[in-house]
C-alpha cells in the first residue's frame, strides 16, 4: 500500500511546486508591427522600413539582441525605450536596385506583400526571450526628396 502512495504523493507535489517564471506574454505586449516601402531622392535608391512596437513593464532592462524577417537577419536602425514602449525600426535598403520597365521608366524593386514573420531576441533583466510576430500592417509608401 505505501509503495502506491508514494509516487501519488511524489506527483501531487510535482504539480504543486510550479515554477514562478513569467511567460513572454506576460513580460511583452505587441502593440504594432508595421512595414512600409520608401524611395529617396536619389534614383535608384529606395527600401522598406520595418517598425516594431513593444509595451513594457516599468522598471524593466530590455535590449534587442537580434531580428529576423521572413528569416533574414535585419539590421538594427534604432532602438529607444520611452514610456514603457520599446520601438525597434530596421531599414532594408534597395540602393540602385532598378528594374527597367520600359525605356523611359525605371522603378526600384520593393517589398510586394506583407512580411510572414518576425523573430526577435530580446535580453530581458538579463533573460533571452524570443518573440514571434506573425502579421504585419501595410502602411503607405513614402516618398523622399
Amino acid at each position: 500500500m505505501k509503495l502506491i502512495f508514494t509516487p501519488i504523493l511524489l506527483i501531487l507535489i510535482l504539480i504543486g511546486c510550479r515554477t514562478s517564471q513569467k511567460s513572454t506574454s506576460d513580460i511583452l505586449h505587441l502593440e504594432s508591427a508595421i512595414w512600409y516601402n520608401w524611395t529617396g531622392g536619389v534614383p535608384g535608391t529606395g527600401g522598406t522600413n520595418y517598425k516594431i512596437t513593444l509595451a513594457v513593464p516599468e522598471a524593466t532592462e530590455i535590449e534587442l539582441v537580434s531580428l529576423k524577417i521572413d528569416g533574414k537577419e535585419m539590421p538594427l536602425e534604432e532602438q529607444s525605450l520611452k514610456n514603457n514602449q520599446l520601438t525597434i525600426m530596421s531599414i532594408e535598403s534597395f540602393s540602385n536596385r532598378i528594374e527597367t520597365v520600359n525605356a523611359q521608366q525605371q522603378t526600384v524593386t520593393h517589398r510586394t506583400s506583407n512580411p510572414e514573420s518576425a523573430q526577435l531576441v530580446l535580453m530581458v533583466n538579463q533573460k533571452e526571450i524570443s518573440l514571434s510576430i506573425d502579421q504585419f500592417e501595410k502602411q503607405s509608401p513614402k516618398n523622399y526628396q
